[in-house]
């Protein structure tokens, strides 16, 4: 029985534990802050981190590299190191050691002893047996020339045995050439017949689609009030008030997150140039359109007097997450009676 109870115990401390990071995950907000900066090349550099570093990433974006670091209770977690990173790793590894091997030890040449064909050991080389070779060599007379020497296939003269084989080689490309042809003819008409098979049935077709449509005509005449009426449901269900309401509390819901979502803190510096000063213009109007310049510390600015464009500077931004306007947001439209009433009746116009 004493062991059933500290199963039971271990299980619900698990259980316990799991249920606090649930409600952790909901409450406890997830930070970020991201930092870019584009001057001639791009450099930029995220951490997200919650719970008090219990979890924190970090993605790093340099010579148009991404690399990414894991932490979970602080311990580093080896991630993007697969088979071939511990490949490179063995690799390094070994020439290391055989680089440290050749400085320790010098190399000796390689000695082998190798027996002649005859079992003879092999003997060792001299100059002095060379140079008596040679002069051996040298004393004997020419040898007498060979009869039948102009007949040799080194004369360019082909041999009797030879002219059979040319002649066998000869009725091999005769007869791969006939093969050819004979492949080719096929090959004709097989395409000829594709072509008559394909426009065959292209008629087919073009006879059907020309059936359905002719009875297409009349099935549309029937249908015809139908569509209408669809549409008219359709109209009615978008002008009524109750729908109209429901619309514009799904809008303020949205906005709602949204500015709960925005970053906080917005900052730095940028210089641009469209290449053409009317362009730059219209650009920085559009840029001081944007709803967060209010909250924000960027500096803009802007370049007329370049006929190229540009876009140089830096930027900050940090904010925060909170899971827990997610259920709030599904809960408030759920207990409004105007969108459950929209939600039936799209319902009704689909089926």
């Amino acid at each position: 029985m004493e062991i059933i109870f500290v199963i039971l115990k271990v299980i619900g401390v698990l259980l316990a534990i799991l249920l606090l990071l649930c409600v952790a995950l909901f409450v406890v907000p997830v930070r970020y802050r991201v930092s870019l900066a584009v001057q001639e090349e791009i450099e930029g550099k995220a951490a997200i981190h919650w719970l008090l570093h219990l979890l924190d990433v970090r993605i790093y974006y340099k010579e148009k590299k991404v690399t990414y670091r894991l932490r979970v209770f602080g311990i580093p977690l080896p991630l993007g190191k697969g088979k071939n990173g511990r490949q490179k790793g063995i690799k390094t590894r070994e020439k290391e050691k055989n680089s440290s091997g050749k400085q320790g030890k010098p190399e000796e040449p390689a000695q082998m002893d190798l027996a002649e064909p005859d079992g003879s050991p092999k003997q060792e080389y001299s100059p002095e047996k060379a140079g008596t070779e040679n002069a051996q060599w040298q004393s004997l007379p020419d040898k007498a020339p060979i009869q039948g020497e102009d007949d040799s296939p080194g004369n360019g003269r082909p041999s009797q045995a030879e002219e059979p084989n040319n002649s066998r080689e000869t009725e091999k490309r005769k007869k791969s050439k006939e093969k050819k042809k004979k492949r080719k003819g096929q090959a004709n008409k097989e395409f000829g017949s594709k072509i008559k098979t394909k426009f065959n049935k292209f008629k087919r077709k073009g006879k059907a689609v020309t059936q359905n449509f002719q009875q297409g005509e009349t099935a549309r005449e029937d249908r015809g009030p139908s569509l209408k009426g669809q549409f008219t449901k359709i109209k009615d269900m978008v002008t009524e008030e109750t729908n109209q309401a429901a619309f514009f509390h799904v809008l303020r819901e949205i906005r709602c997150l949204v500015g709960h979502y925005i970053p906080g803190t917005v900052s730095g510096n940028l210089r641009f140039s469209m290449g053409n000063p009317e362009l730059t213009g219209k650009a920085l109007g559009t840029l001081s359109l944007l709803p967060f310049w209010a909250r924000s510390r960027m500096v803009i600015m802007p370049d007329f007097l370049s006929e190229a464009f540009y876009a140089k500077g830096i930027l900050y931004v940090a904010g925060h997450i909170r899971f827990l306007h997610l259920p709030v947001l599904g809960i408030r439209l759920l207990a409004d009676k105007n969108i459950r009433k929209l939600v039936k009746d799209i319902r009704n116009q689909l089926l």
